[in-house]
């Protein structure tokens, strides 16, 4: 399996069942490969609107019996409850922020689910948040390369501050452009 399908293949698992940012992942990929760096960029957000569509479905017909064990399980069950509560109360502006930010996704698009948002609404918000994120990086990674990743090196030496650090880069540079 080549870079790109593994990446929209860890972009699925991560905007359905494991919370972790795929910046962490996608960056050093982008670098590695930056003729394919637009094609990630791609394949991570069909991931991620896979992954969306199923976290979607299981909150509209599976809550009970599959989403809030899983919450519960995971510690998250009182974060779900106060992403339903939110996406009751702001909609659609809710799935864009969680989109934009470095949360769980998959808190946002259970709840959409949950809440009985439109369907065609949350994954269009979802696909327009992420895919500012996703591409936003890889316009960071064209335009300044190696540099760019050691600037997030020096600000965030772990990986998991790093992918933080990038996702809300990339949530700052997509509020720049579309907000």
């Amino acid at each position: 399996m080549g870079p790109v399908r593994a990446l929209g293949l860890a972009s699925l698992l991560e905007s359905s069942v494991l919370p972790l940012p795929i910046e962490a992942a996608l960056v050093p990929a982008m670098l590695a490969w930056p003729g394919r760096l637009w094609q990630m960029a791609g394949a991570v957000l069909a991931g991620c609107l896979a992954g969306s569509l199923a976290c979607y479905l299981v909150g509209a017909l599976l809550l009970e019996p599959v989403a809030a064990p899983v919450f519960e399980l995971m510690g998250q069950a009182d974060a779900f409850e106060a992403a339903k509560a939110r996406l009751r109360e702001r909609g659609m502006m809710a799935v864009l922020l969680v989109g934009l930010s470095p949360l769980p996704l998959p808190l946002a698009t259970v709840g959409a689910g949950a809440v009985g948002l439109n369907i065609f609404l949350a994954l269009g918000t979802v696909a327009v948040s992420r895919a500012a994120r996703y591409f936003g990086l890889a316009l960071l990674v064209r335009l300044f390369g190696q540099p760019f990743a050691d600037w997030l090196a020096r600000l965030a030496p772990s990986r998991f501050a790093r992918a933080l650090l990038i996702a809300g880069a990339g949530a700052a540079l997509a509020g720049l452009v579309f907000l």
